[in-house]
């Protein structure tokens, strides 16, 4: 949609040329929205344009039991040099690492490689770098420091559409009319427009 033109630009720009121009890409906005699905599709394009490329999408919760786990059994280097191989990381939900002062310090030597040698990172979010509470200021600091775009809800003309898909995808009939009452209805995200739809 409209509002969301700039990131899907930003995204294919990263896809094209990761660690040049916007490093670190820091998504943010609200659940349902298309984050995930957004910054999959830079990784899925990177390795198409690529395929040679080490590209990683996790989740916050993945990196930080891996870290757990690499503490337990004393295999520190090995965790950090798993990271650092990779030409794109993309983390999910980062601001779960919050509050967790080993995590967070570990993850800012890698996000400093990462910058360092030019790698891509990319990071979601659901409030800006700024307002992370328990982040560490240093973290907040370098979320800041590349391209911070927030993704916003779609405009009614780009729900009636994507409640149109849906139901295609679903193998029913839904009527403009129908589908211009549900989109009036249900504006924050495609999930809950997915759910009406059902």
């Amino acid at each position: 949609g409209k509002g969301n033109r700039l990131a899907a630009a930003a995204a294919q720009a990263i896809a094209e040329n990761p660690g040049q121009g916007y490093n670190p890409f820091f998504l943010y906005g609200s659940t349902g929205l298309g984050k995930t699905h957004l910054v999959q599709a830079i990784g899925n394009e990177l390795l198409k344009n690529r395929p040679d490329a080490k590209v990683r999408y996790m989740h916050s919760d993945d990196y930080i039991r891996s870290f757990m786990k690499a503490v337990r059994n004393n295999t520190y280097d090995v965790f950090k040099q798993q990271y650092k191989q990779y030409d794109l990381l993309i983390i999910d939900d980062i601001q779960f690492i919050k509050g967790k002062d080993r995590t967070m310090e570990e993850f800012f030597y890698l996000y400093n490689h990462f910058h360092n040698e030019k790698k891509q990172l990319i990071l979601t979010c659901d409030v800006l770098p700024a307002k992370i509470e328990g982040m560490d200021d240093r973290l907040k600091s370098r979320f800041s420091w590349g391209l911070t775009l927030e993704l916003e809800p779609p405009e009614l003309e780009m729900r009636v559409a994507i409640l149109q898909k849906k139901a295609e995808a679903a193998g029913i009939s839904i009527e403009d009319e129908a589908a211009l009452f549900i989109a009036n209805l249900i504006r924050s995200n495609v999930r809950e427009l997915e759910g009406a739809c059902n």
